[in-house]
């Protein structure tokens, strides 16, 4: 019984110790990519103390009745922190040139890793009112802080008033820069993590 006390007592502290990683690495803004092989040792290590808890306590009826209801609870906590914590969609990034946000088209997206959620509709239209910028500005491509991703690259970009594919896109850690020639221009961006990808669209106006 003993063996069996130890055993409980490891499982609870390395089930909050755990807990407490996931807390550090989301508050840290490490990569959720990381973080679902610990939410499963969490949630065994967890079930594994409420376990033995109930076998040491079987002779008392009431203890026993109570473990199996903080048992059902824990559980059922433990999914929601499990599958609430990762989205089950790709996250929309925000797009900035200078203070001006522009408006983004979520695009195909493979996303959650290992429980990979895949959608490949077509991108859709970006908005219809593009977002006037200068020539040469930056345009910074950010996303939710913990879900940054590991790269962003511009697939293509088409100028608008003639139809035809614009090469040479400038790129700079996670941001591009506006063409120098004036115009209305339709941004197809490709972000990806360690093993989850989307793209989505975006449109300007440089004037």
């Amino acid at each position: 019984m003993k063996i069996l006390k130890w055993l409980e007592q490891i499982c609870l502290l390395a089930g909050m110790l755990h807990v407490g990683f996931l807390a550090f690495c989301y508050f840290q803004g490490y990569e959720l990519s990381y973080y679902p092989y610990s939410s499963y040792v969490t949630f065994f290590l967890l079930f594994g103390y409420y376990a033995i808890s109930i076998f040491r306590d079987s002779k008392e009826k009431n203890i026993r009745k109570m473990n199996k209801v903080v048992l059902v609870i824990g559980l059922i906590a433990l999914c929601v922190g499990i599958f609430g914590f990762f989205p089950s969609q790709s996250p929309s990034p925000t797009v900035t040139a200078g203070d001006t946000e522009i408006p983004t088209v979520q695009g195909g997206y493979c996303w959650n890793g290992d429980l990979a959620v895949c959608a490949g509709d077509p991108l859709k239209t970006p908005a219809p009112t593009p977002t006037v910028v200068s020539p040469k500005e930056e345009i910074k491509i950010e996303y939710p802080k913990g879900l940054t991703a590991e790269r962003v690259k511009a697939e293509k970009m088409m100028d608008e008033n003639n139809g035809k594919p614009v090469n040479n896109l400038e790129t700079n850690n996670g941001a591009v820069v506006a063409p120098e020639e004036k115009g209305v221009y339709v941004y197809h961006v490709l972000a990806s993590w360690k093993q989850e990808e989307a793209n989505f669209s975006f449109r300007i106006k440089v004037e």
